[in-house]
């Protein structure tokens, strides 16, 4: 057996084990493997934080960043860290 194809049937059969969801650090680990997917009932702590237009363009907002010259930016758009 490959050993990627042993390590999805590891992540598939911890996405079925019940305790996942109450196991943040578990959570977090599966979420970083398979980003940019993310466990919706996880109990990761999220915060929201509000941020001013004219970043959200590049970061959330297409029809905001297609109003400028040049549009998004996609070395921001695509960037892994603005996840706040």
């Amino acid at each position: 057996m490959e050993p990627e194809y042993k390590f999805c049937q590891q992540i598939a059969a911890s996405l079925n084990t019940e305790t996942l969801i109450t196991d943040v650090q578990a959570s977090a680990d599966i979420e970083h493997f398979l980003f940019p997917a993310k466990i919706i009932d996880a109990e990761i702590p999220t915060f929201i934080i509000p941020i001013q237009p004219r970043w959200a363009k590049d970061l959330f907002d297409e029809e905001l960043a297609n109003q400028t010259l040049f549009g998004a930016k996609p070395e921001l758009a695509f960037n892994r860290e603005a996840v706040y």
